[in-house]
């Protein structure tokens, strides 16, 4: 009787035309060690913190205190440029005074601005107002009937400043009386 082995075939094929076809060797250069959840929970602690200190940053840096000093000249007149603008034409006009130092407005733009001195946020925002009053370097913007006061100055080291800050709608009101 005749015994034959099995006869083992092997074949070489040719690599594919489509490169999804290949099987590529499996390497990690890293070992997963961690489950999803753990990273996404790691990652969420890490987002949490980041989103924190971003937004204490923003808000801490917001927000101006200013000192008067450094802003007006309490020897100096101011002058107030009062903005119309005819309902017919469209057409706007300006109407100037000047501010003479220790005069009733004189004295109540500087108790303005004496009890406003905090709490200005910093405003790259280009403003127009009905009301202006300038000195200097220094401008405030207002428009009448509204809630909000502009500044903007040059500070100590030339550096342009701008601020915005809420007020009580009649608290201007006494510029153009």
């Amino acid at each position: 009787m005749l015994v034959l082995a099995k006869p083992k075939l092997v074949a070489r094929l040719l690599a594919s035309d489509f490169p999804s076809e290949n099987p590529r060797t499996q390497t990690r250069n890293f070992p997963y060690t961690n489950t999803l959840g753990f990273m996404q929970k790691e990652t969420m602690k890490h987002l949490i913190w980041t989103i924190t200190l971003v937004f204490s940053l923003a808000l801490t840096s917001c927000q101006t205190d200013l000192d008067l000093n450094d802003i007006i000249d309490q020897n100096s007149s101011f002058t107030l440029t009062i903005r119309t603008v005819d309902k017919e034409t469209g057409l706007s006009s300006n109407q100037t005074e000047e501010i003479e130092v220790n005069s009733k407005k004189w004295n109540r733009l500087v108790d303005f601005a004496k009890n406003n001195m905090d709490d200005w946020q910093s405003s790259p925002a280009s403003y127009i107002g009905d009301i202006y009053v300038t000195q200097n370097d220094f401008r405030l913007i207002h428009t009448k009937g509204t809630t909000g006061v502009v500044i903007a100055f040059t500070d100590k080291e030339g550096e342009p400043r701008q601020y915005t800050k809420k007020i009580e709608k009649s608290e201007l009101d006494f510029l153009t009386e």
